[in-house]
């Protein structure tokens, strides 16, 4: 129990859904909005502690609140529970044997092994008994005299081993899956945008306007019905036999002036259509100039060519110095003196330093083409990063905790001057830290 006596603890803030590590304390503040968590730990109030991830949090239990049926930070759904005599710790436990778990706790030995989480006291040979809180709605295993909950006397009673609060549908149990756990829940009492606790049935937050309740579903866009093609009738026989010779000649006249019509059209565009080459022909020798004169002059924005004054039609040269204009704002807007990384190395080996929430803050990173991987390091922790960077330097990295436990993601991009400007988000996507970095 040496190593457990020297430890660190990994909290978890409700408030923020954040994980951090601080060393065991009887302070506990959270590293995003630097608020006390607790003054006396874990003596001052109630705390929760996963034997499976090995993670506190802290717990409404005592004012009120009902039992989590799953951890809000791993989503591991409860099976046991002991409340400690001397402190104020409540230990959950699934009963898995996940990786590194420390602690244990079984209601068919009545036991928590090898002591308390919160303050390490060993319950070996202790009478131990399982009360059914109506309270909390749940079953603890606990040596207190009196439940801290519901105030009654804890006395031996026949409880089993499954939760006698689990309501029944059908004759099977209805319990919550891990799809919908605890820590979904929390999300409708704390604003995703600006972290303010509001009550549960609140539609908007009262700080920043976030509407707290989800939208309804789109209504499906029905197909638009297509009519039904029009329908053509034939004129009967009849009808054409009993027209008569002035007729049939009004019908030759009238074919020879539609087809009068359709050779001048034709003409027509055939002029039209050499007026416009020659239109583009006229704009290609203006446009040829100008390059030419601001190429010479060094102005870009020189709209009007010398050829223009000698052309013979004063229409077509306003024409085309529009143009003209036209086409040398483009080209001006579109010439941009935006700097890229293009000197970004195909792979390196480079470190760097600075500072991220006034804290020092720095990076060890190797690039092989596209793969960009290394640590991240803080006066908490250590991180390994991986990713994709591209040319012009922009990365993204996911941070591993021990190269197993996600802790959020690392986005920047490598100027050229080689500083670095990024921003770090956690988890649950909540208000990202900036960080400033320089090659060492």
């Amino acid at each position: 129990m040496q190593e457990i006596l020297t430890r660190n603890l990994k909290i978890f803030c409700p408030q923020h859904q954040s994980i951090f590590e601080v060393a065991e304390s009887s302070k506990i503040v959270c590293e995003i909005k630097e608020h006390a968590l607790s003054n006396d730990f874990p003596n001052s109030e109630f705390w929760e502690y996963c034997c499976d991830c090995q993670t506190f949090s802290p717990s409404n239990l005592e004012v009120g609140g009902k039992v989590k049926k799953a951890c809000p930070h791993c989503e591991r759904q409860t099976n046991s529970r002991f409340i400690c005599d001397s402190c104020k710790t409540v230990a959950l436990d699934s009963g898995e044997e996940t990786k590194g778990k420390l602690f244990r706790v079984d209601f068919d030995t009545k036991t928590i092994e090898p002591s308390c989480a919160g303050c390490l006291k060993d319950f070996s040979g202790a009478d131990l008994k399982l009360h059914k809180c109506d309270e909390a709605q749940d079953v603890f295993l606990t040596s207190r005299k009196s439940c801290p909950f519901c105030k009654k006397e804890v006395a031996p009673t026949p409880v089993k081993t499954k939760n006698p609060f689990e309501q029944k549908v059908s004759g099977k149990t209805n319990t919550q899956t891990k799809s919908s756990t605890a820590k979904t829940r929390l999300l409708g009492t704390i604003c995703p945008t600006c972290g303010t606790t509001t009550e549960p049935d609140s539609v908007f937050c009262p700080n920043c306007g976030q509407n707290l309740k989800p939208m309804p579903p789109t209504p499906p866009i029905l197909p638009v019905a297509i009519p039904p093609p029009i329908q053509t009738f034939s004129v009967p026989t009849a009808a054409v036999a009993s027209q008569t010779k002035p007729a049939t000649t009004s019908n030759a006249k009238g074919c020879l002036a539609a087809l009068g019509v359709l050779f001048g059209s034709i003409l027509l565009c055939g002029v039209l259509v050499n007026i416009i080459n020659s239109n583009k022909t006229a704009t290609s020798a203006n446009s040829a100039t100008n390059y030419n004169n601001n190429s010479i002059s060094g102005n870009a924005n020189n709209s009007y060519s010398t050829s223009n004054a000698a052309n013979t039609y004063p229409a077509r040269n306003k024409s085309n110095a529009a143009v003209n204009r036209d086409t040398n704002k483009a080209s001006n807007a579109g010439n941009t003196n935006k700097s890229s990384n293009s000197s970004l190395a195909s792979s390196f080996d480079k470190s760097y330093s600075g500072n991220i929430g006034g804290k020092s803050f720095s990076l060890s990173l190797t690039k092989s083409g596209r793969n960009l991987s290394g640590s991240a390091s803080t006066g908490n922790g250590n991180d390994d990063v991986s990713g994709t960077i591209e040319d012009d330097g922009s990365f993204n990295l996911k941070g591993y905790e021990n190269g197993s436990y996600f802790t959020g993601i690392y986005k920047g991009r490598i100027n050229s001057d080689g500083s670095i400007n990024g921003t770090w988000t956690n988890t649950n996507g909540g208000q990202g830290r900036s960080f400033y970095l320089s090659e060492e």
